[in-house]
């Protein structure tokens, strides 16, 4: 009889200890986390030779995905025509949400010369954008005046939501000589379906 609950007693520590190791391991009990984390790497740029551009990149997820909310930051780069004085290094972050029904963005812009080196430089405040999940205004002659209408930029939305593949799809225009690309660095956080 004592053999018989002391094999029941070391079976009982055994099968604790290795259901706590699957704890340590899976924080959830075993349940299969609905939520998903990546970053993403766009570079906006015109078409060669033209003032617009357009593209898209795709994102493979372990499951079909609910939302997603995600963080980031920007950055023009016009080192590759060697025009570092128009709209080089300009930089800005920005945070949004997005699934199937609606998605915004919130940019602020950094402390630059946004209307070109011979003015002096402004640091705009953040601007909300609906119906969209990345969006950002490039330098303008006209950026400083009060009716100031923005006319360059790069406006880009995730589609696939409900599905287990995303799209980052996004617009470039710029009709000025400076056409810089951009770089836009994203922190992306899913919420997948079980």
């Amino acid at each position: 009889m004592k053999l018989t609950y002391l094999f029941l007693f070391a079976f009982s520590i055994l099968f604790l200890g290795l259901f706590s190791v699957e704890l340590l391991q899976t924080p959830t009990g075993g349940v299969v986390s609905s939520i998903y984390t990546d970053y993403v790497s766009i570079t906006a740029l015109p078409d060669h030779g033209l003032p617009e551009g357009s593209g898209s990149l795709t994102l493979d997820l372990p499951k079909k995905v609910k939302s997603c909310t995600f963080v980031g930051s920007w950055v023009t780069d016009n080192d590759q025509f060697h025009r570092r004085n128009t709209c080089h290094n300009a930089q800005g972050t920005f945070s949004g949400y997005a699934d199937v029904h609606k998605q915004y963005v919130v940019n602020d812009p950094n402390l630059y010369s946004w209307a070109g080196q011979s003015q002096g430089k402004l640091n705009p405040s953040a601007q909300r954008y609906e119906d969209a999940s990345f969006s950002m205004e490039l330098c303008d002659d006209e950026y400083y005046r009060s009716n100031h209408v923005p006319r360059y930029g790069v406006q880009g939305r995730i589609e696939g939501f409900g599905t287990e593949t995303l799209s980052f799809t996004w617009d470039y225009k710029d009709d000025s000589n400076a056409r810089p690309q951009v770089l836009f660095m994203i922190d992306l956080t899913c919420i997948l379906f079980s």
